[in-house]
This record gives C-alpha cells, sequence and structure tokens, in this order.
C-alpha cells in the first residue's frame, strides 16, 4: 500500500478509535480497547498467528 494512502488510513481509524462513540459501544458491550499502529497490529497478529497454531496443532485440528 503507498504510504500516503496508509497514512491517511491509519489517521481515520485513530479518530474513529478516539471518538467517545466508539468507545461508549466498545465498553457499553464489555470490550477493551488498545490502540496499536500498523506495525504494532502486524507483531501481534503475527503472536496471535503463532499462539494460536500451537493450540490447533495441540488439539488435534491441525497437522505438525
Amino acid at each position: 500500500m503507498p504510504p500516503d494512502i496508509a497514512t491517511s488510513l491509519t489517521a481515520a481509524l485513530k479518530k474513529v478509535y478516539d471518538s467517545s462513540a466508539f468507545k461508549d459501544f466498545m465498553t457499553g458491550r464489555g470490550f477493551g480497547t488498545v490502540w496499536r499502529d500498523a506495525g504494532q497490529f502486524a507483531t501481534f497478529m503475527d503472536q496471535a498467528d503463532r499462539r494460536m497454531g500451537r493450540a490447533m496443532k495441540a488439539a488435534g485440528f491441525a497437522k505438525a
């Protein structure tokens, strides 16, 4: 993705994340939120994918 578009999308998402409407919606349903920029989110997803893979293998749902 071109950097200027990524910057624009990040700014738009951060504006939504910071809005009271979003915060009220999420907390009203019992969800917590954590802001992560693109790099932090990629790291989070990599870690989550590895954990899910290990759990699926341990449960016999995925092959080694």
